[in-house]
């Protein structure tokens, strides 16, 4: 564990001292004048070489129940309707910003987000964002994984906190621009067999 956060930390490290450098990602991604005004179009498309190494984690995988399926294919529909948009997901924030700014140095980082931190499909977090930006809000189908489970097969409340987290993060960067977690408060309850 100690190891994991000390790679995750100097990952960290490596990302921001690479944004810092970048000041057209400041103006591009942090604007607060309009709302949503740096969201990814719906035909977004990596364009920097070597682009097949990043999988867009959001798409339908053999994992997925059918019950995710549908909601999925629901909110598609919408989707292409204009009112929704999928937001692609990644295993790296570096990925997010490239798309963003294609042309601007890469930095070299091993680390991944935690959601997305597996390799195979079905374990962890599986989930897809979805953002009306008339509504100012998001929705996020979510399948917990078997590594996500607490004690009687539960999902864990830390793995419950995390996609509550991430969905009401995304919504507010969408939203608002540049933000963080301050503070977040969830009460449980018991659970009856």
């Amino acid at each position: 564990m100690f190891k994991f956060s000390v790679r995750l930390i100097k990952g960290l490290m490596q990302v921001t001292a690479w944004l810092q450098e970048q000041p057209v990602l400041t103006n591009l991604l942090y604007r607060i004048s309009g709302p949503a005004s740096y969201l990814p179009s719906r035909d977004l498309t990596v364009t920097w070489p070597r682009a097949e190494e990043h999988k867009d984690f959001s798409l339908p995988n053999s994992s997925w129940s059918q019950s995710m399926r549908n909601l999925y294919n629901k909110y598609m529909e919408l989707s292409q309707q204009g009112s929704w948009i999928r937001l692609p997901s990644y295993n790296a924030t570096v990925t997010h910003f490239t798309e963003q700014c294609p042309n601007s140095a890469k930095p070299q980082v091993t680390t991944r987000l935690f959601t997305r931190n597996l390799d195979v499909e079905g374990l962890g977090f599986e989930y897809v964002v979805f953002y009306n930006q008339a509504e100012q809000r998001t929705v996020c189908i979510f399948q917990a994984g078997p590594y996500l489970e607490g004690s009687h097969g539960l999902i864990h409340g830390g793995a419950i906190a995390t996609i509550i987290d991430s969905t009401a993060g995304i919504c507010a960067i969408c939203t608002a621009g540049k933000v963080m977690t301050a503070n977040l408060n969830i009460n449980y309850r018991r659970i009856f067999f």
